[in-house]
């Protein structure tokens, strides 16, 4: 069955990497995700549980212009 995964959470980490921000002590929280891209909290926490049934341009702008990755880095086709 194919599938399309959210990497939601690879480049949460590629971003604090890039923000120099510890995981464990100052990790980016979905609050502030939310508040930076202005979504919803629970539109946030959705995509971090790759719970997204449809696909919103709009949104996907927004986290691609938060995470600075291409859609292609934000959506995988999982076959």
């Amino acid at each position: 069955m194919t599938t399309i995964k959210i990497r939601f959470h690879d480049l949460l980490q590629k971003k604090m990497k890039r923000d120099g921000r510890d995981p464990s002590s100052n990790p980016i929280t979905q609050d502030e995700i939310a508040e930076a891209i202005g979504l919803g909290k629970s539109t946030v926490s959705f995509w971090s549980r790759d719970k997204v049934d449809r696909l919103d341009k709009e949104i996907l702008i927004k986290f691609c212009d938060y995470f600075e990755c291409d859609l292609c880095d934000l959506l995988v086709l999982e076959r």
